[in-house]
């Protein structure tokens, strides 16, 4: 039997009933894709602000350590850094983690509300020289300026803002990261 619309079969569906289906499946998968890229990347945006410009820090106060639990946060030491106006801008923090061959001792300017590090500062390493001596070196140290917290090797895919590690130099990439990751959960647990 002929139907003067063709378009449509003799129980009256529509013959293109597959066809719409399916664009409206891609276009839902399409509108899935762009919103989780949507927040991917303002996720990676969270923890790409960095602080500027950078407080500088001309005095200090050393605080006294005892009532810190030194082996929780793998801690050295504790100062107060102020500005030229006398405010407080960090809290300076000597923490360590073990390295590819010992102790990487480093210290990190913690910002007072715990959110941004100012600056990261091996102070004492025996790693191999080559490689992973390089955590002392640019421009791996300078990546921690002013970096919102907590902090992760790139490679590691973590939530967090990314540094890049020194290559083939993992273990003492990761110490540093480690040691600073401590230093913003010391002034985050006491001093926030």
């Amino acid at each position: 039997m002929s139907y003067p619309n063709e378009d449509f079969r003799a129980d009256g569906k529509n013959k293109f009933g597959w066809l719409i289906s399916a664009a409206l499946m891609l276009i839902l998968a399409a509108a899935l894709i762009i919103f989780s890229r949507f927040i991917l990347s303002a996720r990676e945006n969270k923890y790409s602000q960095r602080l500027s410009p950078i407080p500088e820090i001309i005095s200090y106060e050393e605080i006294d350590i005892e009532g810190f639990d030194k082996e929780l946060y793998n801690l050295r030491g504790i100062k107060k850094g102020f500005d030229a106006d006398g405010n407080l801008a960090a809290y300076i923090v000597k923490t360590f983690s073990e390295g590819y061959h010992g102790k990487v001792v480093v210290e990190t300017a913690v910002t007072p509300d715990a959110k941004y590090a100012l600056y990261m500062k091996v102070t004492s390493q025996d790693e191999t020289e080559g490689l992973g001596e390089l955590i002392i070196e640019e421009p791996f140290a300078s990546q921690f300026d002013g970096i919102q917290l907590p902090v992760h090797l790139s490679m590691d895919g973590m939530s967090g803002a990314q540094i890049d590690g020194v290559s083939r130099a993992t273990y003492s990439s990761r110490a540093v990261v480690e040691a600073v990751n401590l230093a913003q959960s010391l002034v985050k647990d006491f001093f926030k």
